[in-house]
């Protein structure tokens, strides 16, 4: 693989549905509650066909804050 493909193959990979990023938090956070919020658009994502996906690194940071400072999720 290219250097270029390289680099996109890693940034592709930084986006997740939200199953995948309930896994990630080790279930701390339920996969419903962050497709809401994703509906809602208080959490960065994109719509590809039928499924919405997230940044990883954004979405998992802005939800380990949010428990962190105690917001209720």
């Amino acid at each position: 693989m290219s250097a270029a493909g390289s680099e996109v193959a890693q940034h592709l990979a930084e986006w997740t549905d939200a199953v995948g990023v309930a896994a990630f938090l080790g279930e701390t956070v339920p996969a419903s509650t962050i497709a809401e919020l994703g509906r809602t658009e208080r959490l960065p994502s994109v719509k590809l066909g039928s499924r919405r996906l997230f940044h990883l690194p954004t979405v998992s940071g802005a939800l380990m804050d949010a428990m962190q400072s105690g917001r209720q999720l």
